[in-house]
């Protein structure tokens, strides 16, 4: 578990369908750092491609199990909360504001949800 990043489903059709990136895009806009957090999910980060080539790596399990484990490396479920539904925001930071600050995060949170028929133009 993390407590720095507090992480958050984005459900498109409570906003008329638009994308994640056009309601994140709108939120930011607010004020408020929302983001995806590990862009592509961990698994096709360049640095697994890396890690595999170390010598290290390839003495600890060869270079065919290395290979297999590259082939299957085919996460659907995880590509689609990476791609779609992840939003997250920095906990450590932005939720030890205070009310004032909170309230806020509403307010821009409310705005963007009363103009969710305007998204899917950003």
């Amino acid at each position: 578990g993390s407590y720095y990043h507090y992480a958050m489903t984005y459900h498109k059709e409570h906003f008329n369908g638009a994308h994640r990136t056009q309601f994140l895009k709108a939120i930011n806009a607010e004020g408020i750092g929302f983001g995806s957090y590990i862009r592509n999910g961990l698994h096709r980060e360049p640095w697994v491609d890396h890690i595999m080539n170390l010598k290290v790596y390839k003495t600890m399990y060869g270079e065919k199990r290395l290979k297999e484990y590259k082939e299957r490396l085919h996460l659907p479920n995880c590509d689609q909360i990476c791609d779609e539904t992840l939003v997250s925001i920095w906990g450590s930071g932005t939720l030890l504001g205070t009310k004032q600050e909170m309230d806020q995060m509403i307010d821009g949170i409310m705005k963007v949800y009363e103009n969710r028929d305007q998204l899917k133009t950003l």
